[in-house]
C-alpha cells in the first residue's frame, strides 16, 4: 500500500485503526494520493473495497488516511514467483465470487484498479480451514483468529501528538466512525470478507492508457500496446486469473526476475495446463477451465465480467 505505517490504538473499551502515508508536497506522490482519496471517497461504502474513514493533511505534508482494519493478506510471495498457500476447490470458487463482485463495484464507479495482485487483497479474517490445501500463513489452522500482540504498534501516540504539534481538527465524524465497539470487532471476526485496497496507481476512466501496474498481473495487450487505449475491466480480469492461479497452484502462471523476460514470456509462452492439471488432480475441469478463459491472452476472447461472475457464483454453495 505504498510507504504506509499501520497503528493500532486502544482507548478503554474503543478500539481505532489508522493507516498513515507520508507524501512529500508537489511531487507525483502527492498527486497519486490525492487521486487515491478522491476514489476512495466514490467507492465509499462498497462490499468489497477498503473504507475510508476520514484523512488529515498536517502541516509537514502528511498525509492521515483512516481506513477501516483489514489484518490479513490473501496469500503472502515467497520467492521465485511462489506464493505460500493454496486453496481447495471451495475455497478457490467463493475467493473468485468475492473478488469479482468486487471488480463489478469497481466498474459501476467507472474505476479500473490496474494492480490487483494477493498483497492488494485484504481479508477482514484468516481463511478458514477447509478452504486451505497447506498451513498458509493466513490460514486459520495456525496462529491467532485476529489479532497478535506485535500488530498493537504505537498506542495512542499517533492521532494525539499530531493534533497536538499542528493544532489539527479532525474530522467532524472521527470519534463516532473510527473508534468502535469490541461488539464491532466480534462482527469483523464472524464474517469473512475479501476487499480491494491500493488504488494509488488506479484510473478513475476504464479507458487505460499506460503500463502502470505489477508485470506478473499485467496482461500482454498491455506490453504489446496494440491500441492507443486498453479495456481496464479485461485488464483487471487478467490480473483476478493470475491471483487464482495462485490459489489454485501455489504460483504464478508466468515468472522471470528480469522484467523484460518476464514481459516476453507473458506475450508469448503459454501455460502449459495439462502439468498443472497433474499437480492438482482434486481440481475438476470446471475451475481449471474458469481461470484458464480469464488467463486468453486475446482481451477479445477473454470471459467478461459478467460471465465470470455468473460462472464462479453458481459454484458456490448457498
Amino acid at each position: 500500500m505504498g510507504p504506509s505505517k499501520l497503528e493500532l490504538r486502544h482507548d478503554g473499551w474503543r478500539t481505532s485503526v489508522i493507516l498513515h502515508k507520508r507524501y512529500m508536497t508537489q511531487t507525483l506522490y502527492y498527486t497519486n494520493a490525492n487521486k487515491e482519496f478522491r476514489i476512495l471517497e466514490k467507492l465509499k461504502g462498497s462490499n468489497h473495497v477498503v473504507d475510508l474513514r476520514a484523512s488529515i493533511e498536517t502541516s509537514a505534508g502528511d498525509r492521515l488516511l483512516i481506513l477501516e482494519y483489514l489484518p490479513h493478506r490473501l496469500f503472502t510471495f515467497m520467492e521465485d514467483g511462489i506464493y505460500d498457500c493454496t486453496l481447495t476447490e471451495l475455497g478457490i470458487w467463493e475467493v473468485a465470487r468475492q473478488i469479482l463482485n468486487g471488480l463489478d463495484e469497481l466498474r459501476r464507479k467507472n474505476v479500473c484498479h490496474k494492480d490487483i495482485k494477493p498483497e492488494n487483497i485484504l481479508t477482514s479474517q484468516k481463511l478458514p480451514e477447509e478452504w486451505v490445501m497447506n498451513n498458509c500463513e493466513n490460514s486459520e489452522s495456525i496462529g491467532p483468529q485476529m489479532f497478535k500482540a506485535t500488530e498493537l504498534g504505537h498506542s495512542n501516540i499517533l492521532i494525539d501528538d499530531l493534533v497536538q504539534k499542528d493544532n489539527i481538527q479532525p474530522p467532524s465524524d472521527l470519534l463516532t466512525i473510527v473508534l468502535i465497539d469490541p461488539t464491532d470487532l466480534t462482527e469483523l471476526k464472524n464474517d469473512f470478507k475479501i476487499k480491494f485496497v491500493d488504488f494509488n496507481i488506479s484510473s478513475e476512466s476504464l479507458n487505460i492508457y499506460d503500463a502502470e501496474g505489477t508485470n506478473a498481473f499485467t496482461p500482454p495487450e498491455v506490453f504489446l500496446k496494440t491500441a492507443n487505449t486498453f479495456d481496464g475491466v479485461k485488464r483487471d480480469l487478467w490480473s483476478i486469473g493470475c491471483s487464482l492461479f495462485i490459489s489454485a497452484f501455489g504460483r504464478l502462471p508466468f515468472w522471470h526476475r528480469v522484467p523484460i523476460h518476464l514481459q516476453l514470456s507473458i506475450i508469448n509462452e503459454p501455460i502449459h495446463w495439462e502439468h498443472y492439471r497433474n499437480c492438482r488432480p482434486d481440481l475438476s475441469n470446471d475451475v481449471v477451465e474458469f481461470i484458464k478463459s480469464l488467463l486468453e491472452k486475446n482481451p477479445a476472447r477473454r470471459m467478461s465480467l459478467d460471465e465470470a461472475l455468473g460462472i464462479a457464483t453458481k459454484h458456490v454453495p448457498l
